[in-house]
């Protein structure tokens, strides 16, 4: 029983002009007061219904943002890890006497991580 408003306004000056749009989805289960009252007039037992499966819907929607927290915190430590782990590489290459290949591969880690890094923050504002 999705719900959609939707608000447009523009503002212009001079040499500007501004459109704001906000859409307010409500995608809940339950239905507006009114309605649940016309529904227990039908049958009670339609309302205590819609209640249990808008609670049920609601403990699924927590534990799925739970287990996204989760998943995001074991990938950031895995990629911590994983930068450590070639740092330590690249500590190794120059102590072996391998200077030169150590800092390119000390470089070449920074970067790419630093790009993963990156592309994982753009892609959650997204």
């Amino acid at each position: 029983m999705a719900i959609e408003q939707h608000q447009i306004r523009t503002a212009e000056s001079q040499n500007m002009y501004a459109i704001e749009r906000n859409i307010i989805i409500n995608d809940s289960l339950l239905p507006s007061a009114d309605e649940l009252s016309k529904l227990a007039q039908i049958d009670v037992s339609i309302v205590k219904w819609l209640m249990d499966k808008a609670d049920i819907e609601q403990e699924i929607r927590k534990k799925v943002t739970l287990e996204g927290i989760t998943l995001a915190k074991n990938s950031m430590w895995i990629a911590f890890s994983i930068i450590l782990l070639a740092m330590a590489i690249s500590v190794i290459f120059a102590l072996v006497g391998n200077e030169y290949l150590g800092i390119a591969f000390s470089v070449i880690s920074v970067i790419v991580f630093v790009q993963a890094f990156l592309r994982f923050g753009r892609n959650q504002k997204q």
